[in-house]
Order: C-alpha cells, then sequence, then structure tokens
C-alpha cells in the first residue's frame, strides 16, 4: 500500500514543481523498522535518496516548537467589567500612550491599543452608557479610546441622535484620526432608512479632504513589462482614508441608487483624485452609479481614466468595463484599445478579457479583438473568456476555434490558460467536443497540460475509445521510459493512462482495431515498467 501511496495534495502542478511527490511516501518508509523493510522498500527508499529531492537529515528531527504570546492589558478584562465611568476615565488618562510598560512587579504590560480593545465589548452591552463616555473624553485622549467605542456602539442599536453625537464628536478630533472607522461603519448599515444628512457630509469630507494619502505617497510603480501589480495599487486605495470613504459610498449607492443625486459633486471631484490608489476604489463606486444612470457613469469612467495606465489594470475598472461595454462600447473603445496596447502585463492581460468578451454578441468588437491577440499578456486574456464561455451554446462555435488556435501558442502560459477549457466538464459532456479534445491532444499544449485534461478523462461518463486511445498514444509519445521513473513526472500521469487504456480495452471487446491499439499501448507500458499498469490489469482481471 505504502508503495502505491502518493496522496493528492503531490500530484498536481505545483507539488511537482517544488519537489514534493513522494515525500510523505518517503517519511512512512523510513519508518518502517530497518529489520522489516522488504527488498521493494528498500529499493524505492533508495530511489529517493538517489533523486536528492528531500532533505533526508530533516526526516528523523522533531518539528521546531513556535510560541506566540499576547502580552497583556495594564488592566485584566475581568476587573474591567465591574469599573466605573470615573475609573475608565483615570485608567485611560493613565494609559494614554502606545507601547509597551513594566510595571513595578516586573511584569510588561501594552498600553493605549490593549486597553481600548476591552472597551469594544462593554460598549456593546450598554451603547448608551458608554456613549456617553466617549463624549466626556478630552481632545488629547488617545483617538484608540474614541474608536474603540465607535465600533461598539455602532454595531449595536443605540438611538440615532445619540450615535449622530458620537460621530460628530469623533469626526471633530484634531487630526481627524478616525476617517476610516467611521467611514467602514458607515457602510456596515446601507440600508437605514433616514439617514442624517450629516453623516452623508462627514463621509463625503473624508472623500475628497482628508489628507491620508498624502501628495506624493507611493504608489506601485510599473517600471517594466515583467511587472504586474494593478491590484497592489487598489490595496494602497483601500488602505487610505480617501479609498475608504469613497468605498463607503459606493455600498451607499448600491443599497439605494437616488442617494447618487447626493453625491454626484463629490464624485465628479473623486474621479480626479490625485491619488491612483484612491482612484482605483472610485471605480467600485462607478460601478454602483450605472445602477443610476448608466451615461453619467460612463462619462465619470472615461474622466477617471484619463491619465493613469496603472490604473486601468485594477480589479473595478474592470468589473465597470463588464457591466458597461454592452450598452457603451463607442465611448469606451478607446480605453480598450489603449488597455490592449499597454506594455503593462495585467492592463494588457485584463484589456483583452473586456474586449473579447464583448466579441462574444457584439461583432464590432471582432476585429479589433483580432487584430491585437499575438502578445502573452493579450493571449493570456483571451483564453481565459473563451475557456469560460467554451460550453454556453452560443459561443461554442467562436470560442472553440479560438482556443484551438490557442492550443499552438508558442507561450506556455497561454497553452496552460487555453487548456483550463476542460476543467468544467462534468458527466458525458467531454464527448460533445471531440473534435477539441482531438486538437488538445495534437497540440503543443498537450505535452505540458496534460495532468489536469487526464483527471477529466478519468471521470467522464462518455465512451470516446477513438480519442482516449490516441490520448495514450500521444502519452507513451511523449514520455515513453518516463513513464516507469518515479523522479518524473510522467508516473502521476502514468498511473490514469494505466485505467484509462485498460477501460478501453474492456469496452470495446468486438472492436479489432481499438483492442489491438490498446494491447500496443500495454505491452510498450509494460516494458518500461509503467507506474500504475500492474495495480489496473489487476482490477481489471477481478
Amino acid at each position: 500500500m505504502l508503495l502505491n501511496y502518493y496522496p493528492d495534495s503531490e500530484r498536481d502542478e505545483w507539488a511537482y514543481r517544488y519537489k514534493r511527490f513522494g515525500y510523505t511516501q518517503f517519511v512512512l518508509l523510513e519508518a518502517i523498522v530497518s529489520a522489516r523493510r522488504s527488498e521493494k522498500v528498500i529499493g524505492r527508499l533508495g530511489e529517493h535518496r538517489r533523486s536528492g529531492k528531500f532533505d533526508v537529515d530533516a526526516i528523523d528531527k522533531p518539528p521546531e516548537i513556535i510560541e506566540v504570546r499576547r502580552v497583556p492589558p495594564p488592566i485584566p478584562e475581568t476587573a474591567t467589567e465591574k469599573m466605573t465611568d470615573d475609573q475608565w476615565l483615570k485608567a485611560i488618562a493613565r494609559y494614554n500612550e502606545e507601547g509597551l510598560r513594566q510595571l513595578p512587579t516586573g511584569q510588561t504590560v501594552a498600553r493605549a491599543r490593549s486597553l481600548a480593545g476591552l472597551l469594544i465589548k462593554p460598549a456593546q452591552t450598554e451603547p448608551s452608557r458608554f456613549a456617553n463616555l466617549l463624549l466626556k473624553f478630552p481632545d488629547k485622549t488617545h483617538w484608540l479610546y474614541f474608536n474603540a467605542i465607535l465600533q461598539g456602539v455602532s454595531s449595536v442599536g443605540l438611538e440615532p441622535g445619540t450615535l449622530l453625537k458620537v460621530y460628530k464628536r469623533c469626526h471633530n478630533l484634531p487630526d481627524r484620526p478616525c476617517g476610516r472607522s467611521i467611514a467602514d461603519l458607515i457602510a456596515k448599515k446601507p440600508s437605514q432608512p433616514n439617514f442624517p444628512k450629516e453623516l452623508f457630509e462627514i463621509l463625503a469630507w473624508y472623500a475628497t479632504e482628508d489628507p491620508d494619502p498624502e501628495p506624493g505617497h507611493p504608489n506601485i510603480t510599473i517600471k517594466d513589462k515583467d511587472s504586474d501589480e494593478p491590484e497592489s495599487i487598489l490595496i494602497n486605495g483601500i488602505n487610505s482614508v480617501r479609498g475608504r470613504a469613497s468605498k463607503a459610498i459606493a455600498t451607499l449607492i448600491f443599497s439605494d441608487p437616488e442617494r447618487c443625486s447626493y453625491f454626484l459633486p463629490i464624485l465628479q471631484r473623486l474621479v480626479k483624485d490625485p491619488s491612483v490608489a484612491v482612484k482605483a476604489c472610485v471605480a467600485e463606486t462607478l460601478v454602483a452609479v450605472l445602477n443610476y444612470d448608466r451615461d453619467v457613469a460612463v462619462e465619470l469612467f472615461v474622466t477617471l481614466c484619463k491619465d493613469e495606465e496603472t490604473l486601468l489594470g485594477t480589479r473595478y475598472v474592470e468589473r465597470f468595463l463588464f457591466y458597461a461595454t454592452s450598452t457603451h462600447f463607442e465611448p469606451l473603445k478607446p480605453i480598450l484599445v489603449k488597455m490592449l496596447q499597454s506594455h503593462i502585463t495585467g492592463v494588457a492581460t485584463a484589456g483583452t478579457r473586456q474586449i473579447c468578451l464583448a466579441s462574444l454578441d457584439q461583432e464590432e468588437a471582432i476585429p479589433i479583438a483580432q487584430s491585437y491577440l499575438s502578445g502573452e499578456a493579450q493571449q493570456i486574456g483571451a483564453a481565459e473568456v473563451f475557456a469560460t464561455n467554451l460550453r454556453d451554446s452560443q459561443f461554442r462555435a467562436y470560442c472553440e476555434e479560438s482556443l484551438i488556435k490557442l492550443f499552438d501558442s508558442p507561450y506556455e502560459t497561454v497553452q496552460t490558460a487555453a487548456s483550463h477549457c476542460f476543467d468544467r466538464f462534468k458527466g458525458d459532456e467531454l464527448g460533445e467536443y471531440t473534435e477539441l479534445v482531438e486538437a488538445f491532444v495534437n497540440s503543443k499544449a498537450f505535452a505540458t497540460n496534460r495532468y489536469g485534461f487526464f483527471r477529466v478523462c478519468e471521470n467522464t461518463t462518455a465512451r470516446l475509445p477513438e480519442v482516449t486511445i490516441l490520448i495514450c498514444e500521444k502519452f507513451l509519445e511523449q514520455t515513453d521510459i518516463d513513464a516507469g521513473d518515479i523522479r518524473t513526472r510522467a508516473t502521476i500521469d502514468s498511473s490514469t493512462i494505466s485505467k484509462l487504456v485498460i477501460r478501453v480495452y474492456s469496452q470495446n471487446q468486438e472492436d479489432e482495431n481499438i483492442q489491438s491499439r490498446c494491447l500496443d499501448v500495454i505491452d510498450r507500458m509494460a516494458q518500461i515498467r509503467a507506474y500504475g499498469l500492474s495495480q489496473a490489469l489487476s482490477l481489471y482481471e477481478r
């Protein structure tokens, strides 16, 4: 059993690339007492050791223990449960700085951040009491204490007037440090009716006036075609106050499109924000505006995308294009062409995805898509779209024709992306795509993308004798003796091929041609001692 044991976690491309295939078997065989090891076990252990893939010495070492211990707050949580308002105020004044502090007893405790964390739970339990406590804090109180109570009382039911006072008190602090929390908490209850206008005004201030991110804040800059960091730009925006506030506005508009009329002047400023990171968040807000007025949304979007090329590869820019291109292809076409021509990998791929999606049902997009499919990034985007939409009967012919070309792309990354078209096949669906399967087996993609395809072939309920035996023959043609060498990737596929060829043989007893080709494959696999053949034969003989 151990000699044939390779867990699924070691059978994928990642495990093979990082030389994990066979590691579990190696460890288990090493655990057998030397005197009990058979000749086969000894031989297999020798193969593993000679392969040099694993750290032999590390197997006998126990795992190292990593300990993480929390620095306690200055006041035990049990004690805070009985503290009066005055005691809280005194404790907060005493521990009003961040960092650690050593008590006279020698114990090290955390200060403001840790103690503030203890305020959230009681603020949820007694929101009115702690809301009033917050209103008593002097301005010099560390902002973390304001923030903690703000989070606590906002997550439970609190009288709207008192809650508004809490928001306004936190908003009016020197340097306005609670902007992120205020934006997040307003966005948590977007369906709340009769939002006070003051809250919208507060949110609008953070979206347009807050200094975070500061001018000159480093956005991720793409310096060469091999860099691909558009999503890092979005992350920077989400971690800024203006970016967070714009996302909160998006949530409010998604919940009630009529709110767009109030925020429209704010959006006209946001699309011109000096930070590309913030603009990446504003794109989500414009997706929400599509539900209110598509023409206005597209007009704002064109302004948003005017200058920064790196912005075009971010998630919400692509999402906007996905929803808007079907009705506003012409005004958005210059942006799509700019993306297709980009030297930034993520931008070019995103642009190709959207132009190929448009080409599925808009004829004017087809020549644009076809004219920009020579580069690797563009071909990857096209392969992703055609692989995803292949099983839609409306687009099947177009997708199938395109995928067959991409199987023979000069770029392995493109071949891999196109090969994923088989991943979603279930039941007997594979039998409906014999032309596509044959094209794949005879293409460049087959050599480097067999594993996932073989799994689909193994699980299909369709009977495809001609195609299946062709797959087996091509596999042996490409791997030959590697199929019997456990140090190679081919052994993973060899086990599946063994099952496939035996299945075709057993299901086609009256077809002499298929039987003969199956026997030729079985004979060759036996000669090279292909992995998995013996087990497949024994199951057939039963």
